[in-house]
């Protein structure tokens, strides 16, 4: 079975993995957050490597120690930043005079509006134990911290953002039938409706009725999935079969309508 050597590193202190690896002050999560490594890495870019080798190189020629250790072979291309949460591991294909490394770090906290996250990963090979080791291939991807987002890291810092869709319309018309004199006439019927949509969307819907009038296009925004409900109401001046509806123009088309009856009886 392969060894795995695992390190956690306060960012406050420098250690160089010499024998036993150690964990020291890993940072701690509040209880509802979620922890950063979990999220899925869906797309990476890889970052060029030719002139990060050739200092490996002159380095090793002078003899520097850093050059022997994947970790602080890491850490001398990738300055951590100052953020709320570091994780930094190093992976060896096996425990004696391994010959490939994987070392990962991901950052999570960052001050910014739009970036939320990086995630860099060093794939690293050498020849043989006494050799310096080489980057095969640097990987880097993001964490996008724009509203909405989702919780991955991806080879665009921004990402287009997945649109919700509208996933029903409800609408009610009150009373569904009514019988008043005929002199009571204009007879108000109340309306309500309500949008739902499964994510975060900019939904425009319009309003019409059975007299053929329709309300300018409205346009609302979800911040996040949910249902927003609204009121009108209709005015009538005769007896008859009336309907109340909502279109949904954007991002999907839907039509739901509701109905109601008006009756009028003659005084005796």
């Amino acid at each position: 079975m392969k060894k795995e050597r695992v390190l956690f590193i306060d960012m406050r202190r420098i250690i160089r993995p010499m024998g036993l690896l150690v964990m020291i002050s890993p940072v701690s999560l509040f209880a509802q957050d979620r922890n950063p490594t979990e999220f899925p890495i869906v797309s990476y870019k890889n970052l060029e490597v030719k002139e990060l080798n050739e200092s490996i190189s002159a380095a090793e020629k002078r003899k520097e120690l850093w050059v022997f250790h994947p970790l602080s072979l890491a850490m001398r291309f990738h300055e951590v930043s100052d953020v709320r949460f570091v994780d930094i591991k190093q992976k060896n294909d096996r425990a004696e005079c391994p010959l490939k490394s994987v070392v990962t770090i991901i950052e999570e906290g960052f001050l910014d509006d739009q970036l939320r996250g990086r995630w860099t990963e060093f794939h690293l090979e050498r020849e043989d134990c006494a050799k310096a080791w080489n980057i095969k291939e640097l990987r880097q991807a993001y964490l996008c911290g724009l509203e909405g987002a989702e919780e991955v890291f991806l080879k665009e810092l921004f990402p287009e953002l997945k649109s919700g869709m509208v996933t029903d319309v409800w609408v009610e018309m009150s009373p569904a039938f009514v019988e008043v004199p005929c002199d009571y006439f204009p007879y108000t019927f109340d309306e309500k409706f309500g949008i739902t949509v499964n994510g975060t969307a900019t939904v425009t819907f319009q309003r019409m009725r059975s007299d053929g009038a329709k309300a300018p296009p409205e346009e609302i925004v979800f911040s996040k999935a949910g249902t927003k409900e609204f009121e009108d109401y209709y005015r009538v001046g005769k007896p008859g079969n009336y309907w109340f509806g909502v279109e949904i123009i954007s991002p999907n088309k839907i039509f739901t309508k509701a109905e109601s009856v008006v009756r009028c009886q003659k005084k005796s």
